[in-house]
């Protein structure tokens, strides 16, 4: 490969100090040109969302929501 992106997922929660919480994720990412053994990028992206409900459910929709999120900012 030419190219490696790496990621590391840094925070991945949800935050429930208050009703009904929202949800947390946090990744950093590295864009390694392989061939020449450089680090083209770094990158750090965090998002929130906030949950509709404070149940399971609501933490899956948020989550999803959250992560999704921080790849449209990656893009």
């Amino acid at each position: 490969a030419d190219f490696l992106l790496d990621s590391e997922v840094v925070q991945f929660f949800h935050d429930a100090t208050s009703e009904p919480g929202s949800f947390k994720v946090s990744v950093n990412f590295t864009l390694t040109d392989m061939q020449a053994r450089k680090v083209l990028a770094k990158k750090s992206i965090a998002a929130e969302a906030k949950l509709e409900s404070f149940d399971a459910a609501g933490a899956v929709r948020a989550a999803s929501i959250a992560a999704r999120q921080v790849v449209i900012q990656l893009a």
